[in-house]
């Protein structure tokens, strides 16, 4: 498979997991993020640990989108959905995909209505997932189902 550019919105839990498996794999991960968050992120990388293994990877971190991507998986808590939206401008999603792994409220409207020219799906996560520090997060689970 190809690198893919991808954004990581809210490199929380999810994201932080997501963010840092995507990175070891290849991909060009953007992890946006609110400013504390992603200057930590920039300065000292993303750790993920696992039952298996300790993941050190180094995401480009941004409290905003500055750069197109080909796929945005949107994970942040969905109380902050509203604000965490503004730090990705519609422009730089034209012909991407848009997939929102979050609790609470269904996304999907909001996000269609927010990101006109993305195709945004309907996705989900079973696992565990914790983030016990800023830039770090930790898989409990094994066997993660993506769909």
């Amino acid at each position: 498979m190809k690198p893919r550019k991808v954004g990581v919105l809210g490199p929380g839990a999810i994201g932080g997991l997501l963010a840092a498996r995507l990175s070891k794999a290849g991909h060009e991960v953007t992890v946006i993020a609110t400013e504390r968050t992603a200057v930590a992120i920039e300065l000292t990388g993303l750790t993920l640990q696992t039952p298996h293994e300790q993941l050190e990877t180094r995401p480009i971190a941004r409290p905003w989108l500055t750069a197109p991507v080909e796929v945005l998986f949107v994970t942040t808590r969905a109380t902050d959905l509203p604000a965490a939206l503004e730090r990705v401008p519609p422009a730089f999603l034209a012909g991407s995909t848009s997939g929102p792994l979050l609790t609470g409220n269904d996304p999907v409207p909001l996000l269609r209505a927010t990101y006109r020219q993305s195709r945004v799906v309907a996705a989900s996560v079973s696992g565990e997932a914790s983030r016990p520090r800023v830039g770090g997060a930790e898989e409990h689970s094994v066997g993660w189902e993506f769909t």
